[in-house]
């Protein structure tokens, strides 16, 4: 959910509009059949300038002021001013290829712990029988 300067979702027109968000958060739209008229303004994105603000990420992923005691969101804003980069994506900070390779270790481990464990039963019972029969 995307968050206005009210702190309200934005609510995007459906169909076949084209998007530009600008540097400052503008959110700007133009009817491809209506192109004549340009551009229009229909939202601008809540940002905030984060800048001596105190942040901790939450486990699902985003981040909330360590001074929030109640469940909003919302902080002041710092000293700077805050800016987006347009027509840029932020990628996610996990890699796949590690991720992946960290678990098939982590389960050949546990393959592995499983397996001597089977061993020491396995010897444990055959020095058992070895005891009963002496």
């Amino acid at each position: 959910m995307v968050l206005d300067q009210s702190l309200k979702p934005v609510q995007l027109p459906q169909g076949s509009v084209v998007y530009e968000i600008a540097g400052d958060g503008t959110i700007s739209v133009i009817d491809p059949t209506a192109p004549e008229n340009g551009f229009s303004q229909i939202a601008a994105l809540g940002i905030r300038d984060a800048t001596g603000v105190d942040i901790a990420r939450r486990e699902d992923g985003l981040f909330k002021p360590l001074t929030n005691t109640e469940d909003r969101q919302d902080f002041l804003p710092g000293s700077g001013v805050a800016s987006l980069t347009p027509r840029t994506l932020e990628g996610s900070n996990v890699s796949t290829v590690h991720t992946l390779v960290k678990f098939i270790d982590h389960m050949r481990s546990f393959e592995m712990q499983t397996k001597i464990i089977r061993e020491m039963k396995d010897n444990d019972t055959s020095g058992e029988s070895m005891l009963r029969l002496s």
